[in-house]
Order: structure tokens, then sequence, then C-alpha cells
């Protein structure tokens, strides 16, 4: 796992509130390794 683009989409997530297809097109990574690192993350 990449800890930095880990780190960036937890970030976006918990102060950007981004959705999962917005960190998507801004992070560049799968939606399955991005659902897996959000799991315990909720919108």
């Amino acid at each position: 796992m990449n800890s930095q683009l880990w780190e960036q989409a937890v970030n976006l997530r918990l102060t950007g509130r981004f959705s999962y297809s917005a960190i998507i097109k801004k992070l560049g990574v799968p939606k399955s390794t991005l659902s897996y690192w959000l799991r315990e993350f909720p919108y």
C-alpha cells in the first residue's frame, strides 16, 4: 500500500468530504483499493 496515497485519500474523505468518484479522479486509484482504504471512514 502506498502510504502517501492512503493518507491523501483519508484526508480528502474526512476533511474535504469527497465522494469515492472524486477521490478516484484525483488520486487515480482503483475503486476496490479506495473502498478497502476507506472502509472505516463513513461519508
